[in-house]
């Protein structure tokens, strides 16, 4: 049995955290083992599907200037009490001290992975410490891995990720998208209200925080009603924090028929089979793993050009916008989308995930490659 630990900030519901569980669902787990070690001490729901598999979670304080030595001592224990293979860290320029107690602890595989395309800005004393740890990546990390090329480039930089890196697709369990009932989707669609005269269901199921833009959405949705008086929209996800401020706008504008806010879901392919339209306005991503179930459930997607364009898997499904644009524009470019969709077949859609690498299985094979790499340090 290989063990591994898995370093996150949390355990929401969100890319990251569902691109993991998706690996260690469908993992072979007669040879592998996934633990998780947490910054953000919650009773998250993932906790207990985890230890269903088999797996432990660790609560440690978040690595910080003042309190690196605690830090380091609190994680160097928790990988001497088993034999880990290798510690993978998901926190992008924050793996840099997951590296260092890991090659202290003397883990054969150091994997540092990269997940988004921004933070390294702030202060001059910020900036050179995130130096520091950009180094640090780059001296006691075995493994340089990212979720696509821009995430890569900007964790490790342009030369270095071309020379050591690696793109790991988000894979995704791409039929579990497809094969969805379509009982469960009148369901929900009754619970939800969505009446048959309803022509445009519009959607974002992601983290209710600053960087995925969901007040933007609020007032690219304020135009389409006034185009549109039947139109809904669909908002769900964890409150990363301006969740009560997206209340407070839709009721200013007047949306609360309009809008439905479903809370943090577990039937996310059955939600996604209501949606017409997935709205992904981020004002930056890594890579917008939402965005790859969305087309994988046959919704079209408008997204920011602050995501990755490697999230088009060429199925004509995804449109960039700018965000410099206004409402109305976008407004005006999601009902043109909605009068000129193309319905592409099960098998054409799972043939494409195949193609590009963005079928889970295709994830676990890379991943296991490196996680293989232990066998060869240690002999």
């Amino acid at each position: 049995m290989k063990y591994i630990l898995h370093v996150v900030s949390c355990l929401e519901r969100g890319g990251t955290e569902a691109f993991i569980m998706n690996c260690y669902r469908n993992l072979d787990r007669s040879k592998y083992q996934f633990d998780f070690m947490v910054f953000i001490k919650k009773d998250y729901p993932y906790i207990k599907e985890i230890e269903s598999l088999g797996g432990n979670v660790y609560f440690v304080q978040a690595p910080s200037i003042k309190k690196i030595g605690a830090f380091l001592r609190d994680t160097i224990r928790i990988l001497k009490s088993k034999k880990y293979c290798a510690i993978h860290s998901h926190i992008n320029i924050e793996n840099a001290w997951i590296m260092v107690a890991g090659a202290i602890a003397k883990i054969p595989i150091r994997v540092s992975h990269s997940h988004d395309t921004i933070g390294k800005e702030g202060t001059l004393l910020r900036r050179t410490y995130r130096l520091l740890q950009n180094n640090l990546i780059k001296c006691f990390a075995t493994e340089y891995l990212a979720c696509s090329k821009d995430a890569g480039e900007y964790l490790y930089g342009k030369k270095f990720f071309k020379e050591k890196g690696k793109v790991i697709h988000n894979g995704i369990a791409v039929r579990d998208f497809i094969d969805v009932s379509e009982d469960k989707v009148t369901s929900l669609k009754n619970k939800l209200d969505i009446q048959e005269s309803c022509n445009l269901v519009l959607g974002n199921i992601t983290r209710f925080e600053n960087k995925k833009n969901q007040l933007f959405i609020i007032e690219v949705f304020r135009e389409i009603v006034k185009m549109n008086k039947d139109a809904v929209l669909l908002l769900g996800g964890p409150d990363g924090g301006i969740l009560e401020l997206v209340k407070k706008r839709v009721s200013e504008l007047g949306l609360e028929s309009n809008v439905r806010f479903i809370g943090i879901r577990q039937d996310i392919p059955v939600c996604l089979k209501c949606i017409d339209i997935y709205l992904f306005p981020s004002l930056y991503e890594g890579f917008g793993i939402a965005l790859l179930e969305a087309q994988a459930a046959g919704c079209y997607g408008i997204a920011s050009k602050g995501v990755s364009e490697e999230v088009d898997l060429g199925l004509g499904r995804v449109l960039f916008c700018d965000l410099n644009d206004t409402p109305e524009v976008w407004a005006k470019k999601i009902i043109n989308c909605k009068n000129n969709l193309y319905v592409y077949s099960d098998d054409e859609i799972k043939n494409v995930f195949l193609k590009r690498g963005y079928d889970i299985r295709q994830a676990i094979q890379e991943l296991v490659k490196v996680y293989d790499k232990s066998q060869e340090i240690c002999k």
